[in-house]
């Protein structure tokens, strides 16, 4: 205290003097200022100790700020304090959620240590993601980074200027791509700078992508919210929200793109049963491709699913545990530029996974009026649930038949003529009951036709059967063996009955089906067996043969 009130009582007795020479002298022009609101009992040196990087700083606080009393400032007023003289110290970044083997290389060198959540870095460390894998790295001011799979990141700088809110953070994208979520800026000195390879980007407070090419010495910048300054050898350029750039090390930056709209996910369903899952997008103009990720929250801090599709046709994801998700999907254009955000919450229900069904095949064609059913036998499933309908929805059920322990089933009911659908799901005693197996068509149709026995005229032989409904065509097939491996005739007709050529003597199988207006092809009928006699006329030319032999 003694030591205060001399040095309080040493400055004060000059104070004019060195003011006026401050002010006289000492007018430097700062780029950037923080300005300090005074709080009750702050004084020069009070204020300089506990912001600026030294004690010497004082009198050119004062001086910059003409100050008469430093050691009575009034409450509530604003003293510009230049940010070069603000001390600065270092923080730490955290990993805040990962999936997968994420790596940090530090100081840059081999070999890697495995990361895990929770974990923090240090200036100087690279972050090195594999195939598959993503980190959320969140920093000092609540800036968020999400890298994805196949990057390499460098923490250059993470600091805070004291207890003034500012802060720096500087990081290098050596390859790989990111999404960063960064907090709106406080205060002049705040910086938060990304560069690549190829280019700068540098932000206030803003939502926005990066990615850098290692091959091609390029860098993309995509902007979804607020506004980032993008530099490089040639040109700065601010890139405003809905828009991106292409940048080229040493070469002009592309003019600001307008990002592709998000596509239209309110067909996609609100539920899956079935994995992996498919995707189908309505067509986008100039869309040449799709990044499709998938994360446990709406937050997307943490990646499950991160995928680039070089085509705009079905998107194939990945095979997830059952559980609650959100999706995320963008186009991209010509210039590799990714477009704006869709997302939609979905729910994966696709456990246990339905049995492949067996019998009857989808599209067949049933005589019998109680068919049979079988479904592939699943080793961990003790039931299944079976059901028959009129469609294929399943809004009109004939049968439903839960807790069945076989995986085949002769139903007792009898089946009318008609289309029906079938049915069938797994049932685990943890799980429940899981998604029925795709809807199986069938229908039940009369018997196929039997010939009656052929007519053989010399070289002809006419074959004849009952006559099916109005409309319908005939197929039939006559070959020397009964599974038909090489038909001899293969005819469709109009009306119940083919006229061929007679053809040798020998044994031949017969069979016949209908095939209806609308392209469906019933079953054919059992193979039936004929003979052919030899022809009388050669008996006759035989006759004179013989009775000379008799002689």
């Amino acid at each position: 205290m003694r030591q205060f009130r001399h040095t309080h009582s040493f400055v004060h007795l000059p104070m004019a003097f060195i003011l006026g020479f401050e002010l006289l002298f000492f007018r430097p022009a700062y780029a950037q200022e923080w300005l300090y609101e005074v709080e009750p009992g702050d004084t020069i040196w009070n204020i300089t100790q506990r912001h600026l990087t030294s004690l010497s700083l004082w009198s050119k606080l004062q001086a910059i700020n003409q100050v008469s009393d430093p050691f009575h400032l009034p409450p509530g007023g604003q003293l510009r304090i230049p940010v070069a003289w603000l001390r600065k110290e270092p923080f730490l970044a955290r990993v805040q959620s990962l999936q997968g083997e994420v790596e940090v290389l530090e100081e840059g060198k081999e070999p890697g240590r495995r990361l895990s959540e929770g974990d923090w870095l240090m200036i100087g460390d690279t972050v090195r993601t594999k195939s598959d894998t993503n980190v959320t790295l969140e920093f000092v001011d609540g800036s968020q980074v999400l890298l994805q799979s196949d990057s390499l990141l460098n923490i250059k700088s993470v600091g805070v200027f004291g207890s003034t809110g500012m802060t720096d953070t500087r990081l290098h994208l050596e390859k790989g791509r990111l999404e960063t979520l960064v907090a709106p800026k406080k205060g002049a000195a705040t910086r938060f700078e990304i560069s690549t390879p190829a280019a700068v980007t540098s932000v206030r407070g803003t939502d926005y992508r990066v990615s850098a090419e290692e091959a091609q010495a390029e860098s993309r910048t995509e902007v979804l919210k607020g506004s980032v300054e993008v530099n490089n050898a040639k040109v700065s350029q601010t890139v405003a929200a809905g828009f991106g750039t292409v940048s080229v090390a040493n070469g002009t930056p592309l003019p600001p793109v307008k990002l592709l709209e998000a596509p239209d996910v309110s067909a996609l369903q609100d539920e899956f049963d079935r994995v992996p899952m498919m995707l189908s997008l309505p067509e986008q103009p100039d869309t040449r491709g799709y990044r499709l990720q998938i994360a446990p929250s709406a937050s997307f801090s943490q990646l499950l699913f991160d995928r680039h599709y070089a085509t705009t046709g079905p998107l194939r994801g990945p095979d997830l545990p059952d559980g609650d998700y959100t999706l995320r999907v963008r186009g991209i254009d010509e210039y590799g530029l990714e477009g704006q955000n869709a997302e939609k919450h979905f729910i994966l229900n696709a456990r246990p996974e339905a049995p492949f069904p067996i019998q009857p095949k989808a599209g067949a064609g049933i005589a019998e009026e109680a068919p049979g059913f079988a479904w592939s036998q699943i080793e961990t499933i003790k039931r299944y649930h079976f059901q028959i309908a009129r469609d294929a929805k399943f809004s009109e059920l004939l049968l439903d038949k839960p807790g069945l322990e076989e995986f085949q089933l002769a139903i007792a009911m009898k089946l009318p003529l008609g289309t029906y659908y079938w049915r069938v799901a797994s049932i685990d005693d943890k799980e429940g009951r899981g998604p029925f197996s795709d809807p199986q068509e069938f229908r039940r149709v009369p018997p196929a036709p039997e010939a009656e026995e052929p007519e053989i005229d010399g070289d002809t032989m006419e074959i004849r059967w009952r006559a099916g409904t109005s409309g319908q065509k005939y197929q039939l097939q006559m070959a020397e063996d009964k599974e038909f491996t090489q038909p001899t005739v293969d005819s469709v007709t109009d009306e119940p009955k083919l006229l061929i050529a007679t053809p040798s003597a020998g044994t031949y199988f017969i069979r016949i089906r209908t095939l209806d207006p609308d392209g469906f092809e019933g079953p054919f009928g059992s193979p039936q067996k004929i003979e052919v006699p030899r022809s009388l006329y050669w008996w006759l030319l035989m006759l004179p043969l013989l009775a000379l032999i008799a002689i």
